[in-house]
């Protein structure tokens, strides 16, 4: 899936892997999956700054736990258990 963003006058395309859109509960709303776009974008810029941000970025399974974390949504598979 692709999503075209406006960041300061340029367009970023965020692509996001299906995988990444998968959850213990099925599949991933689109307005919940744009939302997660736009937070990633904001993630990327702040590690590389604004004026650094690529024109087209990937978010995969990686990138999706972070920006989950990140929103403080629920992880896409649930916590995970401990074992001893």
């Amino acid at each position: 899936m692709l999503y075209d963003f406006s960041v300061n006058d340029n367009k970023v395309t965020v692509e996001v892997s299906g995988v990444a859109t998968r959850t213990l509960d099925g599949q991933m709303e689109q307005e919940k999956i744009k939302a997660a776009a736009e937070a990633f974008i904001v993630l990327q810029a702040e590690r590389h700054g604004w004026d650094e941000l690529s024109d087209y970025l990937v978010l995969n399974e990686g990138g999706m736990d972070v920006v989950f974390n990140r929103l403080g949504w629920k992880p896409r598979f649930g916590e995970r258990s401990e074992t001893t």
